[in-house]
């Protein structure tokens, strides 16, 4: 259907803050609505996410970031009525963004990411 699932999170963007030297730490909390047709089809009910970011700055043009976050999903089933798709309760993800600021309006970000279940 093209549409993801909805994400609701709270975050606090500088849990450690050595600004002088740009490096930060941010956390989040978030939880997950079902809407999509890939998760109604999973039978997911929710989900909660926690994660953590780095942030690396070098100069006043360009930062590198690093997320990870763990997220526990909670399924009607344990897999399909057929038994062919199993639900896995726990998800992590890893993010690497680099990103340019090419004016103090137009920022453009490259990310690569990886996640396990």
């Amino acid at each position: 259907d093209g549409f993801g699932d909805l994400g609701i999170a709270i975050s606090d963007s500088k849990l450690v803050n050595l600004e002088d030297r740009g490096f930060t730490i941010a956390g989040s909390l978030g939880y997950v609505v079902p809407v999509s047709r890939d998760s109604k089809a999973a039978t997911l009910i929710d989900g909660y996410k926690a994660g953590l970011t780095t942030t690396q700055k070098f100069g006043e043009k360009f930062s590198l970031s690093y997320e990870t976050a763990i997220a526990r999903y909670f399924h009607q089933y344990d897999a399909d009525p057929t038994g062919a798709t199993y639900n896995k309760p726990y998800d992590w993800n890893n993010e690497l963004t680099g990103s340019y600021k090419f004016t103090d309006k137009i920022t453009g970000a490259v990310t690569a990411g990886i996640g396990t279940s």
